[in-house]
């Protein structure tokens, strides 16, 4: 009888795990096969043989795909130069204001992409400096980015250096360039490897930086996507060259998929570490001292100048340009009141953080060790946010009444492979005996799910809430794409008011986004980097 029992659970979990596996897929079913294999359809092959037969739709896709190509490898290249000796730097020394230097790479990374671009193009004109525009200004961006994206995991991976080797190498008075060779590249060259794979598809599917700085020289295959549609109304050119896009980045995904599953960046995120070096030598490292002082210069450059134009953007210490956004003058420019447009990210981003959340949990419950379950969080990385605005758009215009639900779908996409990675690396990390322990007590999945894991995992839990809310909130092109005036947000206000040249609204309303996001990403990485370190 006890062994009927057993069965008839096991066959209950089964079923209940086949549900939840379901309630998984779905989304993605929905909202980017379905979608994908319309989109498809739609072009049919005859299409395809046109569009590879059509003179200046050659020259389109040719001359975008250089220019993604081109600025996707100089970028992930610089932000490499950049992030990686100033990632070891961080996690071998010990130093002054390190926490600091922690949370502003985590903030930099995670400001929206807007806000990056705009203020740059403002500090730039700060200093008279007018030739900012094209393609140095783009890789300029991409690398205030990436550089401390590459950073954070290089020096995440500094915790599996043994503290042993260093001081062998020291004993037998090996120099900096051996010891690098032989002990700090071979832990640290995989972390560092992902950084550079991610940095180059986010480069490659630039689009903010392109279009506000680059001019049509330096168009990415992101914005004739978008010409296609919108200028041209080409949807099967648009829908052409978004599933080109797709197909090539197939390779560096399925690249970052392999490493990342065995690399554990940014699992370990509240490990005591032993640092490698003292602060004496630190500074004593003047290489390293004047390094990571031009690097906080440079990822610093975006909050300064956004805080400088907001008060003293029309040239003395002023508030009035807020009581303005807030006026009738803001409805009559972008056709709703600037209320609206907060309350309209706000809402947005927070049913994005919930889903992005949900549809993590439930992969850990239900497929923890399904591998191809794993490859379907990690596929909105091929499939841009224009791309994934796009193909739903054309799907669904006719179902959904309003934009919104597609706004959401694509605000979610883009922060779940990131949330997700996040979650997963970190609860790698619970001790097995704990979990072996509760099975031998025979304590139900669910209690060892919700009473032992999560509660172990809860600071990655909010702080990967916390991320998917910025990054929904920050995001641009999906929303830029398809939205109207109705379901306008604060990213894309910014870019309207910059269009119709009422720059002080724009300062304005980037200041109240950069306000908002600064606020959410320092409380929870400041907290963070002291766990880090304590």
């Amino acid at each position: 009888m006890v062994r009927t029992m057993a069965i008839s659970n096991e066959l209950k979990w089964k079923l209940f795990k086949g549900l939840g596996i379901l309630a998984v897929l779905l989304p993605f079913i929905l909202f980017l096969f379905v979608p994908l294999i319309y989109s498809i359809w739609y072009i049919n092959p005859f299409y395809m043989y046109t569009f590879f037969n059509t003179q200046y739709k050659i020259k389109i896709f040719e001359f975008s795909l250089e220019n993604s190509m081109m600025q996707g490898l100089l970028s992930a290249l610089c932000s490499f130069a950049i992030g990686y000796p100033v990632g070891i730097i961080i996690g071998l020394y010990q130093f002054k204001f390190k926490n600091v230097l922690l949370t502003l790479s985590y903030i930099a990374f995670f400001m929206p992409s807007i806000l990056m671009v705009f203020a740059f193009i403002e500090f730039f004109y700060l200093l008279h400096f007018y030739n900012f525009f094209g393609l140095y200004g783009i890789i300029l961006v991409n690398t205030a980015f990436n550089a401390p994206l590459i950073a954070i995991f290089t020096s995440s991976s500094t915790d599996h250096i043994p503290v042993s080797l260093i001081y062998s190498a020291k004993l037998l008075k090996a120099n900096i360039i051996k010891i690098f060779r032989k002990i700090y590249f071979p832990y640290t060259y995989e972390s560092a490897l992902i950084g550079f794979i991610l940095a180059f598809i986010y480069s490659f599917m630039g689009f903010t930086a392109p279009l506000m700085i680059g001019g049509t020289s330096n168009y990415t295959m992101e914005i004739w996507i978008y010409i296609l549609y919108k200028s041209f109304f080409d949807v099967k050119g648009a829908v052409t060259v978004a599933l080109l896009q797709i197909l090539i980045l197939i390779i560096p995904v399925v690249i970052y998929f392999v490493l990342s599953s065995k690399s554990m960046y940014l699992s370990n995120l509240s490990r005591k570490k032993e640092k490698l070096y003292s602060k004496r030598d630190y500074k004593k490292s003047l290489g390293a001292y004047v390094l990571v002082s031009l690097y906080t210069l440079f990822i610093s450059i975006p909050f300064f100048t956004i805080l400088y134009y907001t008060l003293f953007g029309s040239g003395k210490l002023s508030f009035s340009p807020f009581l303005t956004l807030f006026s009738n003058i803001t409805t009559y420019k972008i056709g709703i009141p600037y209320i609206n447009v907060i309350i309209n990210s706000l809402f947005f981003s927070s049913i994005a953080m919930f889903l992005s959340i949900g549809i993590s949990l439930i992969v850990l419950y239900f497929a923890e060790e399904l591998t191809w379950i794993k490859i379907s969080i990690v596929l909105p990385l091929i499939v841009s946010p224009i791309v994934l605005a796009l193909v739903n758009y054309m799907f669904y215009i006719n179902i959904f009444t309003n934009v919104w639900p597609i706004i959401v779908i694509a605000q979610t996409m883009v922060s779940l492979p990131i949330v997700s990675r996040l979650i997963d690396n970190s609860i790698k990390m619970v001790p097995k005996n704990l979990e072996y322990s509760a099975m031998l007590l025979h304590t139900r999945r669910s209690d060892i799910f919700f009473k032992i894991k999560l509660p172990i995992i809860k600071y990655t839990l909010i702080l990967s809430s916390m991320l998917s809310f910025v990054m929904a909130l920050g995001e641009f092109g999906a929303t830029f794409f398809i939205f109207t005036p109705l379901f306008t947000t604060i990213p894309v206000s910014i870019y309207e008011f910059q269009s119709l040249r009422d720059f002080t609204l724009a300062y304005s309303s980037a200041s109240i986004l950069f306000v908002i996001t600064f606020v959410i990403l320092y409380i929870v990485f400041s907290k963070e980097a002291y766990k880090w370190q304590s």
